[in-house]
């Protein structure tokens, strides 16, 4: 997250910093590209609950057969 951190120290928008931090690849130049999108949801889930927060979660049925 500190390419968008940077990009709004700098005084860029959260929208623009983000658009910016996904012309790239992430985290660094040995990264994966993502989208705006996902860097953005990314970037709210860190604020909002640190480094654990952007981690996928399991679901709930998981390992329980289903009937289609």
């Amino acid at each position: 997250m500190s390419l968008i951190e940077q990009k709004l120290r700098e005084g860029f928008g959260i929208v623009e910093a983000v658009r910016l931090a996904a012309l790239g690849p992430w985290p660094d130049e040995n990264g994966h590209y993502h989208s705006a999108r996902t860097l953005e949801d990314c970037w709210y889930a860190w604020k909002s609950g640190g480094f654990a927060a952007p981690q996928p979660k399991s679901q709930a049925d998981e390992g329980t057969l289903r009937k289609l």
